[in-house]
């Protein structure tokens, strides 16, 4: 907050009026940034699931630019018209996918977490120095683990760190996504009794 203040040539305690503190500034800056989301990705014979995935991968790439506010958004949630317009569109999404809907109002929670948690280890690597060999070394030792001491990771072998993350994250969302329409809340009513099931 000083140093914006700074920036801005003004006092911290003229800052203090407007935002509390800087998670709350984070979250302000956030859902700005949120009005770029693509919320209208809907395409001809498209499913509700990709609509979903693509939605999804549009608030992460927006996060990778912005890794500190990708940290901000994991404990501090915007609460601006452009959040609440995404929360609106997975949740429309859900539905359109017969997630029930005490099921979709916990599970739009997982999946920004997800989201949000993708975006902050990619932007975070990308704003490191060094770091485009970590890979490559997690390759190798993957690759060469000892079938005796590690024998799952030697039977999958590179096919631990197979696909494109284009293909994983799409992967990734639906697991999720599949997760979330199976799993029961508590006192839920079975899943057969559910009339829109």
């Amino acid at each position: 907050m000083r140093r914006l203040a700074a920036d801005l040539d003004t006092g911290p305690a003229s800052l203090y009026v407007y935002f509390q503190n800087a998670a709350v500034l984070h979250a302000r800056v956030l859902d700005e940034l949120l009005e770029a989301v693509e919320s209208n990705l809907t395409s001809a014979g498209s499913s509700w699931s990709d609509d979903l995935v693509d939605l999804l991968s549009s608030y992460t790439t927006i996060l990778i630019e912005y890794p500190d506010l990708a940290k901000s958004a994991l404990v501090t949630r915007p609460s601006g018209t452009n959040y609440l317009t995404l929360v609106e569109h997975i949740l429309k999404l859900l539905r359109e996918g017969a997630i029930p809907d005490s099921h979709a109002a916990w599970g739009v929670d997982l999946l920004l977490l997800f989201a949000t948690s993708i975006a902050l280890e990619h932007g975070t690597r990308m704003a490191m120095a060094g770091i485009e060999n970590d890979g490559n070394e997690l390759r190798s030792a993957l690759e060469n683990a000892n079938g005796d001491t590690y024998p799952s990771i030697a039977a999958l072998g590179a096919d631990l760190l197979s696909g494109s993350p284009e293909d994983k994250y799409k992967w990734h969302v639906r697991a999720i996504l599949s997760g979330i329409g199976a799993t029961p809340r508590e006192g839920d009513v079975p899943l057969e009794d559910d009339s829109r099931a």
